[in-house]
């Protein structure tokens, strides 16, 4: 015999359903509050206050009167009792002690109780969420990538270009670029200041500082997979010793020299656009001339 009545269905009543949606809609109320509230800011006593009486509101409703509520009704309203067996679909839920094939007497009572508990899972898990949620807000999710024994990200073999987050945007990158010997004559027609930067790489230790520092990320160290061929210089790669090849953007460069003061070892320098020593060491540091190569874009 079934305890529901099928004329009142879903014969829930009022009260409960008010207490479950103005309870749910309480306790959601705390993520707009969240988000327009800075998450740094302290709270006032007075501010303290009022939201602990406004938690022990919530929780009062969510664990006091939503459940009672629901048992209030299926007491009286649905008929929910002890001695209403539940039967399930051809009886397949009969118990066996009154002639069925099931092992467990269920009792409309105990289904009851099932779901109070059920009630009390969702707000433990609402407030569970809400608590987590308001703990970590303003936190700033950072992407792990591989990193070199300096903290810096490392450059992939196979990549011609390192992945960044770099702000302006990066410039576009291929795998065919040229390697040409640049002049004083050429770089006094095409830099806009009449200076370079100049990379000793038989010293660098490739540990992308300088690649990390520029505020206008016009440095970038690549594979020598990048580079097709070279004109009138050696193509890197054909000393062993040669790891990467570094690319600086001369036209976003502004010479702010920082990427000098940050290099541990002091292979780059900021030299004067004019002749090269006639003799001497080609990667001499000075800085009244230079010895310079690199990318024509």
């Amino acid at each position: 015999m079934l305890a529901i009545d099928i004329l009142r269905w879903p014969g829930v009543n009022q009260a409960f359903l008010f207490s479950l949606v103005l309870t749910t809609l309480m306790s959601l109320i705390v993520i707009p509050i969240g988000k327009r509230r800075k998450f740094d800011r302290k709270a006032t006593w007075g501010e303290a206050m009022l939201a602990s009486a406004y938690i022990f509101l919530v929780l009062f409703l969510a664990f006091g009167v939503v459940p009672h509520q629901f048992i209030d009704h299926a007491d009286k309203e649905l008929g929910w009792r002890k001695d209403k067996l539940v039967y399930g679909p051809f009886d397949i839920l009969k118990s066996d002690t009154i002639g069925g094939n099931f092992p467990i007497t269920i009792s409309y009572e105990a289904i009851r109780d099932i779901v109070a508990i059920g009630i009390h899972v969702f707000y433990i898990g609402l407030m569970i969420y809400l608590f987590s949620w308001w703990q970590k807000r303003g936190e700033v999710k950072t992407k792990e990538v591989v990193s070199s024994s300096y903290g810096l990200p490392l450059v992939k073999r196979g990549l011609a270009m390192a992945k960044t987050d770099a702000n302006p945007p990066m410039m576009p990158y291929t795998d065919d670029y040229q390697l040409v010997e640049v002049d004083a004559e050429y770089l006094n027609k095409a830099v806009k200041p009449k200076q370079f930067i100049h990379i000793d790489q038989s010293e660098c230790i490739m540990c992308e500082g300088c690649v990390d520092i520029c505020p206008w990320k016009c440095i970038h160290m690549v594979n020598l997979d990048a580079i097709s061929e070279a004109n009138g210089t050696e193509m890197p790669g054909e000393d062993p010793s040669d790891k990467v090849v570094f690319i600086i953007d001369d036209d976003v460069c502004t010479r702010c020299a920082l990427c000098v003061d940050r290099c541990p070892t002091g292979v780059i320098i900021l030299g004067k656009v004019g002749a090269a020593p006639a003799t001497g060491e080609t990667h001499m540091r000075t800085n009244n001339h230079g010895y310079s190569y690199g990318m024509r874009f």
